[in-house]
């Protein structure tokens, strides 16, 4: 293995770490595969870094066989993922994949898909389309909305009977 020693301004400058880094390695990870994961958690274009490593890192905490991440998905070996890992990311498997034939995959083998805090962030009507979900849950502020605003119980209980037509 090759050693480069650089200068502190080279250091600071390679590194985003504020205090700087004294170690940099460059390592290669071989690729990753599963064999028939039971608990699988998918992640569809996640974008900030320290929210990735803290899912990596509860995964794992929680007994998940594997995590795949959508090609959108920010950088895994980005520093700030790595860092809020804690060290989970060399014990769960993350495999970046196309999402829609991986979940085509896994519902074959039986596995059941759920879109969680559906009306928030990123879950369109289109992508709800394109992945084949089984479950459909609210987001826990539109069913506490339709408890107590009319509007709100009714498009509620509309998207509930669409998505059960759906077959969700």
């Amino acid at each position: 293995p090759d050693c480069i020693e650089v200068t502190e301004p080279v250091m600071m400058k390679v590194s985003q770490n504020v205090s700087g880094a004294k170690y940099i390695a460059v390592c290669v990870q071989k690729e990753r595969t599963v064999d028939n994961p039971k608990r699988v958690i998918l992640l569809d274009d996640v974008q900030d870094p320290g929210n990735f490593g803290t899912i990596i890192r509860t995964a794992r905490s929680f007994g998940f066989d594997v995590i795949y991440t959508s090609k959108k998905t920010c950088d895994l070996y980005n520093e700030k993922v790595i860092r809020s890992t804690q060290g989970a990311l060399f014990a769960m498997p993350v495999i970046r994949c196309d999402l829609e034939e991986k979940i085509r995959e896994l519902k074959e083998k039986g596995i059941q898909f759920y879109l969680d805090d559906f009306g928030t962030g990123y879950s369109s009507m289109e992508r709800i389309m394109e992945l084949p979900f089984d479950i459909i849950k609210f987001d826990r502020s539109l069913v506490i909305a339709s408890g107590s605003e009319d509007r709100s119980r009714k498009m509620v209980t509309n998207l509930a009977s669409m998505f059960s037509s759906m077959d969700y």
